[in-house]
């Protein structure tokens, strides 16, 4: 199926039912890629602008280091419960319906968490935001899939990524500057209250601005089927972008929050630092995506681990503050194709794209839970140290995964040579 950038989505003449694009009446209202990518960037906002400081505001609550870093990723938890039993729900929701209603229902996670007395309360918004991800996440990600053309899906699930992101280079700054005005528990209160503010005021925008979008194929309650994980290059694939995905999670999200708090940082500072990393990163999504579509996926790959791998291990080096901003802004563009890249390969080898958006969600699941477990019991037996030693062989692991798995990257259709005249 190709399909022009801002075009308008239409059914492709075959296939199978579940890689069909909206549906006849979707498509006479029109469905302009740009503003859907324009929400998943406006939304992005709302869902970033608390990642600099949740792993800071369980530590407030009384967590230790581990224990924070396991209630950040509490909300997989949840992605998982959807992920096995709605696999073929979440991508067949009209997808106006999925994003107004997740952006709603992360705002109510957000405010909970704003009145949140212990931590317990803390980890139960967190669930609930995991809820309300996986509908924006599952609905919005198979979209973007439905929009590649061939041959460069690399591109596009770039495209996604980075406007996923969006929100990471001003929202962090945002949450900071708020937190910093009250300063302690209750800066950060307000910052989670604001951060309630902008998801509900996107799923309001999101509501008026964007056509229905219905999907063909029938939602159906269950586990996935086995052709998700046929063939072990499938399967390699799907392990990749899983540690990859993870591997992001707990360094951004979890081990340079905490450095910067060892550091002597304060939070609008680890905010900033935050905000270096993401900005670092979308430049290294837009230019992975595409030099995976033009030289292959795996040279990308074990590139971005190599050098992955390397600045994780410097962390482990004493650094003055201006050497954690610098880290900050190295390891988001160099870990960008590590998380980014493999997903496409899982596109290359999967059966439908159906299934490789279900596999891929499925494996950032699987592997978040156990990289927090995995992290949060290194940060309690090694401190920092152990944390960023075992993220760096999560890098290398993905390496290795690429090589196993080879090239999968299909070429490019040829281009029809210009008329003359």
């Amino acid at each position: 199926m190709t399909i022009r950038e801002g075009a308008v989505i239409c059914p492709p003449r075959g296939g199978p039912a579940q890689d069909r694009s909206p549906s006849e009446g979707a498509k006479r209202k029109g469905f302009s890629s740009r503003w859907f990518y324009a929400s998943i960037a406006s939304g992005s906002l709302g869902m970033a602008m608390t990642a600099p400081i949740t792993a800071l505001y369980a530590k407030a609550l009384g967590a230790s280091d581990s224990l924070a870093a396991l209630i950040v990723s509490s909300m997989f938890a949840s992605f998982l419960c959807m992920d096995l039993l709605c696999s073929r729900v979440v991508p067949r929701v009209n997808v106006r319906h999925a994003l107004v209603g997740g952006y709603l229902l992360f705002g109510v996670g957000s405010f909970v968490t704003a009145v949140s007395p212990n931590l317990t309360l803390m980890t139960g918004a967190r669930v609930l935001q995991g809820l309300a991800v996986a509908f924006i996440v599952g609905a919005g990600f198979h979209t973007a899939l439905r929009l590649a053309s061939a041959g460069r899906e690399g591109r596009e699930i770039a495209r996604f990524n980075f406007c996923s992101f969006f929100g990471m280079t001003i929202g962090p700054l945002i949450v900071g500057a708020v937190a910093s005005i009250a300063g302690g528990l209750t800066g950060m209160r307000w910052g989670f209250a604001v951060c309630g503010v902008v998801n509900v005021a996107t799923a309001l925008v999101a509501q008026f601005a964007l056509p229905s979008m219905p999907v063909a194929a029938r939602p159906e309650f269950g586990l996935p089927r086995l052709q998700v994980f046929q063939g072990w290059r499938t399967r390699s694939a799907l392990a990749a972008a899983g540690l990859g995905f993870g591997l992001r999670s707990a360094a951004g999200m979890t081990l340079l929050p905490l450095l910067g708090h060892s550091l002597g940082a304060s939070v609008q500072e680890v905010a900033a630092a935050t905000m270096c990393m993401s900005v670092s990163e979308m430049g290294g999504i837009l230019l992975s995506g595409r030099l995976a579509d033009r030289l292959g996926r795996r040279p990308v790959v074990v590139i971005s681990a190599c050098l992955s791998v390397l600045a994780l291990l410097i962390a482990l080096v004493d650094l003055p503050l201006l050497g954690y901003f610098l880290l900050s802004t190295a390891m988001g563009f160099v870990m960008s194709a590590v998380r980014v890249v493999p997903v496409a390969m899982i596109v290359d080898v999967a059966a439908t794209k159906e299934a490789a958006a279900i596999g891929w969600r499925l494996a950032c699941d699987v592997s978040s839970l156990l990289t927090a477990a995995v992290t949060g019991a290194m940060l309690g037996l090694a401190g920092l140290a152990g944390g960023f030693a075992y993220a760096a062989v999560i890098a290398a692991v993905v390496g290795v995964l690429a090589l196993v798995i080879g090239e999968t990257r299909r070429s490019l259709p040829p281009q029809p040579a210009a008329s003359q005249g």
